[in-house]
């Protein structure tokens, strides 16, 4: 969470700002301060239960959650919308509480709405994240659907070393990208494929929890294949 933002009086250290990302277990404060929503205490310190924003009010530290919201990482792949744009940077929704900013130089051929694949370069948990597309399949997306998931489904779409979604592609025919905010990218211009794998993300946040649902996820789009006559390849 970059350096910590520790305030002392002679009873109270408080280690978060104000409105800054936290994470569930994550050290708000020690001392004689109280424990509002979603803020447990855990001896003299006091631990968020949520990933959310911290509310300090007064004597009171609070947690305001994010619902189905992106707590960005330095390293994350992430898909975004470009929402507003000057000379120097792009601004994306990233489905944080704060927008990317990506750099850009000029000459950019990425414009507003249009959607990027980018990586969390930086991130100190209280400013704005600093996007970069320098690397491979990083850049402006094309010829692609974009489906929403819950971020926190997304390790369970991933699979173990990648075998979820590796099935799915090879079920399928067709390439596949995940965000780490929640956003799959599919390279497609068939909807019985869209639409397959859009069933299979839909059964995969239901049943995350579920044991076997490799198999059920696997018998699915099998079965949807055959009976949809979907050709693996595409022209």
């Amino acid at each position: 969470m970059g350096g910590e933002a520790c305030e002392m009086t002679q009873e109270v250290k408080v280690f978060v700002k104000d409105r800054q990302l936290v994470l569930p277990g994550q050290v708000l404060a020690e001392g004689a301060l109280k424990a509002g929503p979603h803020v447990y205490k855990d001896g003299s310190k006091l631990r968020s239960m949520k990933i959310g924003l911290a509310s300090i009010r007064e004597n009171t530290i609070s947690i305001i959650p994010l619902r189905g919201g992106y707590f960005p990482r330095v390293g994350d792949i992430i898909v975004g919308k470009v929402i507003d744009a000057d000379s120097r940077h792009l601004l994306l929704d990233i489905k944080s509480p704060m927008p990317g900013i990506l750099p850009i130089k000029g000459g950019t051929r990425i414009k507003i709405g249009d959607t990027v694949k980018a990586r969390i370069k930086s991130f100190d948990g209280i400013s704005h994240p600093i996007l970069t597309i320098r690397g491979p399949k990083l850049g402006k997306v094309r010829n692609a659907v974009i489906f929403d998931v819950e971020p926190m489904k997304i390790p369970r779409i991933i699979g173990r070393k990648g075998s979820m979604i590796n099935m799915m592609k090879e079920i399928v025919g067709c390439e596949i990208e995940v965000g780490q905010n929640g956003k799959v990218i599919v390279y497609s211009k068939d909807p019985a494929k869209l639409r397959l794998i859009e069933e299979a993300l839909r059964k995969i946040e239901r049943e995350a929890h579920i044991s076997g649902l490799s198999d059920k996820i696997r018998n699915m789009l099998e079965k949807g294949v055959r009976n949809a006559n979907i050709r693996r390849k595409e022209a």
